[in-house]
């Protein structure tokens, strides 16, 4: 049993090392897309911000009406805010265009992160003119239930990322050593 023991290790250890350093591959994450309708950007896809992929669609609704008894995602985060709020700006002048978010002569997206009062705390990202960058403004302090037309909300939502298949490969792999063991044991 001693030397099908050590004929076997060696085998097993490979496939072990193999395994390991396929299921140590990180599936990066897919780079973010703006999102159009109509001409228009109405969101960001896989858009990263501090290691995190969102989906972020640019809505113009009031905030109580968006949000509710919900809560923005970087509630009580204002650095959080700021970066997502970055993350926006970068993606968006990454396009070819400038892109508009609904015509408009000036546009400003709001990344919501604390609430006082009857009054919404936001830092915003937008452009004044059509061609112009899009560029961080600072923060805004707005009425809740006043709909801002045409500013709107960077509504976040966590991206589904897929589960690595590495999982599965080494799931696949112990099987293979265990049946590779139980032939040999025979």
């Amino acid at each position: 049993m001693k030397g099908l023991r050590s004929q076997f290790m060696p085998t097993a250890v490979r496939i072990a090392l193999v395994l390991v350093a396929i299921a140590a591959v990180v599936v990066p994450s897919q780079a973010a897309t703006v999102v159009y309708n109509g001409g228009f950007a109405i969101g960001i896809q896989n858009l990263n911000v501090l290691g995190v992929d969102y989906n972020v669609d640019f809505i113009d609704a009031p905030y109580n009406t968006l949000y509710g008894a919900d809560l923005p995602v970087f509630f009580g985060n204002q650095p959080g805010a700021s970066a997502a709020a970055d993350a926006i700006m970068n993606a968006l002048n990454a396009e070819q265009n400038v892109p508009e978010i609904h015509g408009f002569q000036n546009e400003v997206l709001w990344v919501a992160y604390n609430v006082s009062g009857t009054n919404f705390l936001a830092t915003q990202v937008g452009h004044d003119l059509s061609a112009a960058p899009w560029q961080r403004f600072g923060d805004f302090l707005g009425d809740r239930d006043t709909d801002w037309v045409p500013w709107y909300f960077a509504h976040f939502t966590q991206a589904q990322v897929p589960e690595p298949a590495s999982l599965s490969l080494v799931a696949v792999g112990l099987l293979a050593l265990g049946f590779a063991a139980r032939k040999r044991n025979r």
